[in-house]
């Protein structure tokens, strides 16, 4: 079985492909995608736009952050709290909660709701 067939069974397909053969990408770097066969490409679609792949101050942020706690809007954690209220300070004054989302996908089930 190929990694897209192993992907459609186990992650179910309701992410499509943008394409009939999908890019096997096992490395990014700043604004580069490696596929597997070594090829470079250069990402101007996913999450490029705003922090780049691997970038290391996000790369250390992460990593200091899981070491002290991996957690999310379950418990009281002042990081959450606190990112919550710098975001919110920028809202007009009809807006005033934050709703943190893991994708796009859930940010837009969200507004629909």
């Amino acid at each position: 079985m190929d990694l897209k067939d192993r992907r459609n069974k186990h992650l179910g397909n309701a992410d499509k492909f943008f394409y009939q053969e999908p890019l096997h990408i096992v490395k990014g770097e700043d604004v580069w995608l490696e596929s597997s066969s070594g090829e470079r490409y250069l990402d101007v679609y996913n999450n490029v736009a705003h922090i780049g792949h691997s970038n290391p101050i996000v790369v250390e942020a992460i990593a200091a952050q899981a070491a002290t706690l991996n957690t999310n809007t379950r418990y009281i954690h002042e990081n959450i709290i606190e990112l919550a209220e710098e975001i919110t300070a920028t809202f007009n004054n009809e807006l005033e909660i934050c709703y943190f989302c893991c994708s796009g996908r859930r940010q837009m089930i969200w507004r629909c709701k």
